[in-house]
């Protein structure tokens, strides 16, 4: 069976990784941004060759909050050679056979029968993914936007593109929430109990929950400014993280959820219904303070952030950069 996890980064995708690769039964790798293109579904022969050299203009560039061209297939954690991740693509005539075959060989090694892919941007595709691999399941991971947002403020991101990429990528992964085969994981309820929403999942995969997932492991998986490390034990104490940023990146990011909406472009091309931040968290059942009034100097630096992004997609021919995701009001 196949898994694919998506969401806003810095909702705990990591953490919830390496605890499915800790079961015997499940490889879960790294990131390969395999599944994000629509293209790849549609017409793999014609964008099949994009996966193995870098097309400029067009090709496999993503249509979604991230940036990214092509895919990340040659880590050493799946066991293949760039000269065999070549072989691989041009052995296959469509993503499925091609994806199965690629995991394959990482799965043999650990005796697993479930693959796990994990890209924040899966999000774009989860009903495609579910289409093109009907037995799939799919599993879109949330967590309060003020926190998610702090997280990545925290890792050094403007609070404008923090904000954006929650809102962006959980609306996209609310298109598909009512769907049987989509699951939805609050990470407030993953460090709470683990155990608990680890057997359910196990349970929805069939397979058994064992022990080990919980445990910790002596390599370290940790990215700047992490509060913790996803393969250590399970810590709850990032919950609230918001609260410990200082006042003027609170009062940004308060200021971008009150303003920030997806625009009506984009969100006609992604079909997107949830269009502010709002909208999101009530469907998610995140509760958000009172919004504040709008501070002219605040949005103003907010706007300059985002059009300086826009400017940047714009420059490397990202499709994001004519319809770019998000605009600020007022």
């Amino acid at each position: 069976m196949p898994i694919l996890i998506g969401g806003s980064p810095s909702t705990g995708s990591s953490l919830l990784v390496r605890m499915l690769h800790r079961h015997p039964a499940v490889f879960a790798g790294p990131e390969t941004y395999l599944f994000i293109h629509r293209r790849l579904y549609a017409d793999w022969p014609r964008f099949r060759s994009c996966l193995v050299r870098r097309c400029l203009v067009g090709g496999l560039k993503s249509e979604g909050w991230f940036r990214f061209n092509g895919a990340r297939l040659a880590l050493p954690e799946f066991g293949h050679t760039p000269r065999e991740v070549r072989a691989l693509v041009r052995a296959h005539d469509h993503l499925p056979s091609f994806a199965h075959a690629f995991f394959a060989k990482a799965m043999r090694e650990k005796g697993a029968t479930l693959w796990v892919e994990k890209t924040p941007s899966n999000v774009l595709c989860f009903a495609l993914f579910r289409q093109y691999f009907p037995k799939g399941q799919v599993i879109h991971i949330t967590r309060h936007p003020l926190d998610a947002m702090a997280s990545l403020v925290a890792r050094g991101h403007h609070p404008a593109w923090a904000a954006a990429a929650w809102l962006v990528n959980t609306a996209l992964g609310l298109r598909t929430h009512d769907e049987p085969w989509q699951l939805t994981l609050r990470y407030e309820d993953l460090v709470a109990r683990p155990e608990l929403m680890l057997d359910g999942l196990c349970a929805a995969f069939g397979i058994p929950f064992v022990p080990v997932m919980l445990e910790a492991e002596e390599r370290q998986v940790r990215m700047p400014g992490w509060q913790h490390d996803a393969s250590g034990r399970v810590r709850g104490d990032s919950v609230g993280r918001f609260g410990r940023l200082d006042r003027t990146q609170q009062a940004a990011l308060l200021q971008a959820v009150a303003a920030m909406r997806i625009r009506e472009e984009f969100a006609a091309w992604h079909d997107i219904r949830h269009r502010n931040v709002a909208a999101a968290a009530q469907a998610l059942h995140y509760e958000l303070p009172e919004p504040p009034a709008p501070n002219p100097d605040i949005l103003r630096k907010l706007k300059k952030a985002l059009w300086r992004d826009r400017l940047s997609r714009l420059a490397r021919l990202y499709p994001t950069g004519w319809k770019y995701p998000v605009a600020l009001e007022g």
